[in-house]
């Protein structure tokens, strides 16, 4: 069902009133609403083979084919080499998820493609295996075809070190106690020092509850 701005914030309200969710795409998939150059702050979820890359459809869990799917084209596009597609070169990493409702659990994630030059390669370590993941800082590129492509840049802060990072929930109200479907949910990286590091901002996720779920980007300079 298609949801008017006014259903909307009728959601943020209570969920019974409006009768239907925004869905959103990752923002993976919509480049265009982002600022080539655009750094983003993330957790490291998944790495992944040159087969998984090549084949995402073959001996895979769900999640993972959502996430590789089309990324090798993207590559080629965005001017990478067959030769730079290896094991470790790619990883999936992810800010926030949020749901409107408690009973579908945390769906909508956001989530991130890049590629990790070689200064890196092997070097990260993802959520799926530790638990926690390594905090990484990627810079994103918009192709000529407006796709979006990522580039891990630095970690941020190791798998077993975040200190200053944490994992927020979403902070709802009791009025949501009336809907049999529960309140809203969500989660969001978050790290105190960047508001105090030139550039980081934090940005509410399009299509997230009202009550807050923030991702970290930090705009190229401007010229």
């Amino acid at each position: 069902m298609h949801c008017t701005a006014s259903a909307r914030i009728q959601i943020a309200i209570v969920l019974l009133l409006s009768g239907c969710a925004f869905t959103p795409k990752a923002p993976e998939e919509r480049g265009g609403n982002l600022v080539s150059g655009t750094r983003i702050l993330a957790e490291v979820a998944g790495v992944y083979t040159r087969d998984e890359i090549l084949n995402p459809s073959r001996d895979q869990k769900a999640p993972h084919k959502w996430y590789t799917a089309g990324w090798y084209t993207k590559l080629l596009e965005a001017g990478y080499k067959d030769s730079d597609v290896v094991d470790g070169s790619e990883v999936s990493a992810e800010t926030s998820c949020y749901a409107h409702n408690a009973r579908v659990g945390c769906r909508h994630i956001s989530w991130y493609m890049a590629h990790v030059g070689s200064e890196l390669r092997g070097q990260l370590r993802p959520a799926q295996t530790y638990g926690r993941g390594d905090i990484v800082e990627i810079e994103l590129r918009t192709t000529p075809s407006n796709k979006l492509v990522g580039l891990v840049t630095r970690v941020h802060r190791n798998h077993d070190d975040w200190r200053d990072c944490q994992i927020r929930g979403l902070e709802t109200s009791a009025l949501f106690l009336l809907s049999p479907m529960g309140p809203p949910v969500g989660r969001w990286l978050d790290c105190a020092d960047l508001e105090n590091e030139e550039g980081w901002a934090r940005v509410h996720v399009p299509g997230a509850p009202l009550a807050g779920v923030y991702e970290w980007r930090k705009l190229p300079p401007t010229k």
